[in-house]
């Protein structure tokens, strides 16, 4: 599990390494304090505080901004509340009984149709989920998966290059 940093909102981006000194969204520090604007927000919904804070990190790490929730609820007004400005929603498909990770793509797609998703699950064996994957909606990544296969899926996701897979591991 990955500690949280002690900030009252985790979800906002520290800019700053432990130096002080500022980074932009490739891990170079910047002279004078001024960060480059990111290109993509990617957006972490999971129910596990430790999963979603280790992909969180995991993300921010390789320079891609990563805010989290806990419920499909919290993501519906969070993204509402940055107007959409999200590129990527990474979500479990079991989220907990008020709404699921694909529910919760449906909806944010009704609202916002060019966000991507891409499913992380231990369970391959969805219908609906496959059914996602399969109609060009939705990525999936099966749990357990390595950190390094985590980014490289996100990246491609992000640039366009990917495309679905299902059960695969991207």
């Amino acid at each position: 599990m990955v500690p949280d940093s002690g900030r009252k909102n985790p979800d906002i981006p520290d800019r700053t390494g432990s130096s002080g000194k500022t980074f932009n969204r490739h891990g170079a520090g910047l002279e004078g304090g001024r960060m480059q604007e990111t290109v993509s927000t990617v957006l972490i919904v999971d129910d596990d505080d430790g999963v979603r804070n280790l992909i969180r990190t995991l993300l921010r790490l390789a320079g891609i901004e990563a805010i989290s929730c806990r419920d499909g609820e919290e993501a519906l007004d969070l993204l509402r509340a940055r107007g959409g400005n999200i590129q990527l929603v990474i979500s479990d498909v079991n989220l907990g009984p008020a709404m699921d990770g694909i529910e919760l793509a449906e909806n944010l797609r009704a609202l916002y149709p060019s966000l991507k998703t891409l499913y992380i699950s231990g369970r391959e064996d969805e219908d609906r989920l496959a059914r996602e994957v399969s109609n060009g909606t939705a990525f999936f990544l099966a749990k357990p998966f390595r950190p390094r296969t985590l980014v490289e899926s996100v990246q491609f996701i992000l640039s366009g290059i990917a495309a679905p897979a299902f059960p695969s591991r991207i």
